[in-house]
């Protein structure tokens, strides 16, 4: 989970971290004057080498569009806040949303842009409709933890099982 449970109940492990990017309607102009930032699906999804390239985009440019969030509550919706007011403004919401997936597909047939978590886009079909950006802000990146309660002994299954989820995150 990215979100922090109570530590005098659980333990944690971290077992990676996750990036939210911008999501963009190809349709807006902010995208002819970033086209050195900006990424189709198959450079954002099949090509590491396309993050050296592509650097980081300053939210401030996005400051005039419409934003679709998650709902309040949500980690995502605090940390997309939190960017955008580093970034020096606050979003226009157009809709909020329950969640990133649904975002993803409301952005590629509207005029607004939106957070998504990298590896959600294993998991969407490819579009042509949509830039990608990687946002120059602490906030976009966040740590993925293994939860497990402290006051039970883990069965060495659940324990093979940690080890298991921390070997392959590191590979």
């Amino acid at each position: 989970d990215v979100d922090s449970f109570d530590p005098d109940l659980f333990s944690r492990t971290c077992w990676g971290q996750e990036e939210l990017i911008l999501v963009v309607p190809s349709v807006l102009e902010v995208n002819g004057r970033l086209k050195n930032k900006r990424m189709t699906f198959e450079q954002i999804r099949f090509s590491q080498e396309e993050r050296l390239v592509h650097s980081h985009v300053d939210l401030k440019e996005f400051q005039d569009e419409e934003f679709l969030l998650l709902k309040r509550g949500n980690s995502a919706y605090q940390l997309a806040l939190a960017m955008c007011h580093n970034a020096g403004f606050t979003p226009k919401v157009s809709a909020y949303m329950d969640q990133m997936i649904t975002a993803y597909y409301v952005a590629a047939d509207t005029k607004s842009v939106t957070f998504i978590r990298a590896g959600a886009l294993d998991h969407v079909r490819p579009t042509d409709k949509l830039y990608f950006y990687y946002v120059d802000d602490a906030n976009a990146v966040r740590p993925i933890y293994l939860y497990y309660k402290k006051n039970r002994v883990l069965p060495p299954i659940a324990k093979e099982f940690l080890s298991f989820m921390i070997e392959k995150a590191s590979q």
